[in-house]
This record gives structure tokens, sequence and C-alpha cells, in this order.
């Protein structure tokens, strides 16, 4: 199985951090925080997988492979010409990602940078025709979101009944992929047609939250109207995601961490943990980051 990841810069290099679901930093305190996230995902996931890409632009490439040298096997850079759309505001951090799914011509499973694995995933997700980190219900910001696209936006006509719906079902999609590959290049399709169509309405939306539900509802929806059930990483209606973020537990009960959301990302713990790691288990790499970091800050502050 191929392992994927996306970075698509716009969202990080955001200048003004104007609400707590913007991706400047990656979510992260400072540049140095988010890039170290990226080098520890990246360093587990080629330790485990012999396939493991990355998706860029040519600020990603810049940072993630001329200055910190992360051994992808391979690189993919374009997502300067593939998400250059006026209307894909820096906010839609998610699309990106979206926009890989789509493109995948394979089996794939694609990581978040802010994962860090220490066993392969089992063949039973492995060989899953979808397959996510865990489902979440009834979440309270994709009822407010869903009801202004319901009151503002023009949708796929099969979408509106799901959408009246009193439950909620949406994917965390920290990791997401499966056999199933052709199902993400319809999935993909819809939702650049969603914001192509709605593109004079967007600004009625948080940007974020409905980036985050596009890409975590929509894939629900379209697997179910499909017929496909989604596996899941995770207990499907896992809801302790502190759990996710226990770094203490790493070879003892748990071989998966997930730095979930903002809070996670500014916690002083955290940022110990995620560097503590990558000094014991990558010492060399670590100290080569170190001498490194002026070179970074040095690139974010264009």
């Amino acid at each position: 199985m191929k392992i994927i990841q996306t970075y698509w810069s716009k969202p990080s290099l955001k200048k003004n951090l104007l609400h707590m679901d913007d991706r400047h930093n990656g979510g992260w305190i400072s540049p140095k925080d988010h890039y170290l996230s990226w080098a520890l995902s990246c360093l587990k996931l080629t330790s485990l997988y012999d396939k493991v890409e990355l998706y860029t632009d040519e600020f990603g490439y810049h940072i993630l492979l001329d200055i910190l040298k992360l051994p992808y096997t391979k690189v993919h850079v374009g997502l300067d010409n593939s998400l250059n759309s006026e209307f894909l505001h820096e906010d839609f951090w998610t699309l990106g990602k979206i926009f890989c799914y789509g493109i995948q011509d394979e089996p794939f499973i694609h990581v978040d940078s802010d994962i860090y694995i220490w066993e392969k995933f089992s063949e039973r997700l492995s060989n899953s025709q979808l397959l996510v980190q865990n489902l979440e219900i009834n979440h309270d910001f994709y009822f407010e979101v869903v009801n202004l696209m319901k009151e503002n936006f023009q949708l796929p006509k099969w979408i509106i009944p799901m959408l009246n719906r009193e439950k909620i079902i949406a994917a965390n999609t920290g990791i997401v992929g499966g056999k199933n590959f052709m199902f993400f290049k319809n999935y993909s399709k819809i939702i650049f047609e969603i914001l192509e169509t709605n593109r004079e309405k967007l600004h009625l939306i948080n940007k974020s939250l409905l980036s985050i539900t596009l890409e975590q509802l929509i894939m629900v929806l379209l697997s179910e109207i499909d017929g496909y059930e989604i596996s899941c990483l995770l207990n499907p209606n896992y809801g302790n995601y502190y759990d996710l973020t226990t770094f203490h537990l790493v070879s003892k009960k748990t071989s998966y961490i997930h730095a979930i959301g903002s809070n996670n990302k500014k916690s002083i713990a955290i940022l110990f943990h995620l560097e503590n790691r990558l000094r014991i288990e990558f010492p060399d790499y670590y100290f080569y980051f170190i001498s490194n970091v002026q070179k970074i800050n040095s690139a974010c502050s264009i």
C-alpha cells in the first residue's frame, strides 16, 4: 500500500492569525514546531513503508526537501498550478489533500503530518475499500455548517435529503484512503464542483470549517450512496481525542499518535514530547534539523 502526504503551503504561510481554525504554521505555534512535526511524521512512515510519496508546491519542496532533506521516495511538485483559482482561499486548508486524493491511480493511505506511527497499519485496514481514522457523530460545528449550506448553497440533489437528517456522521480523515481509489476521483470532483458552483457565496460560511465539513462529511454521504463500508482505524465512534496524544505510552500501549486540533498543537507538553521523540529516535537527523531552524524561519518570513 502506498503512503502519501500533502503539503499545500498557502494556508500555513497566512500572515494574520484571525481565528483558531486558521492553519498559520499548520496550526502549530511556530515554523520550528510545524516542521518538527513534518520531520517526525515522515521519518516514522519511511522507517516502516517502502513507498511514501509527497505532493506539494514549490515552497513546500524548498522547505521539506531542499532544507530538511526528508527521505520521501517520490515527490510531486504541482499544487501551485493545480490550486491557483482565485476563489480557493488559504482558509480552505483541506483542499490540497482533497485534490491529491482525486489524482491517485492505485490504492493509497493519506497520512496527515501531525500523525506519527510505530507500527504498520493492519492488513484489515490496508485491504479495505475505504478507510479513515474514525467516525465523528453529531459534532456541533457540522450542524452549523450544514444549516448554512442548506440556506445559501446550490447543492447536488442527492445530497439535500441526506443533510436533513437528525444525525450527522462524518469521517475523521487524519488517515484516509483505501483500495477503491476510483471512489476518491468522484469524491474530489464533487467537492470542487460544490465550491465552484457557490463561489459567490463562500464568504457566508467560515471557510476553514466549510473545508473540513466538505472533506469529512461528503466522504460518508457518498460512500452510503455508492454502497461502500468505511473501515476505521479506531473505534468508529471514538470520542476521546486526548488519548491520541499520549506520547508516554508509545511502545507500551499505543503505536499511533495524532496531535489533532489547534489546542494540542499549542500544548507545551506535546511540543516537548514531539521534539524529544525526534531527538531520541533520530538523533543525527534531530541535530541536523536544529542546525537548520534559522533557514526555516527565514524562508517562512518571506
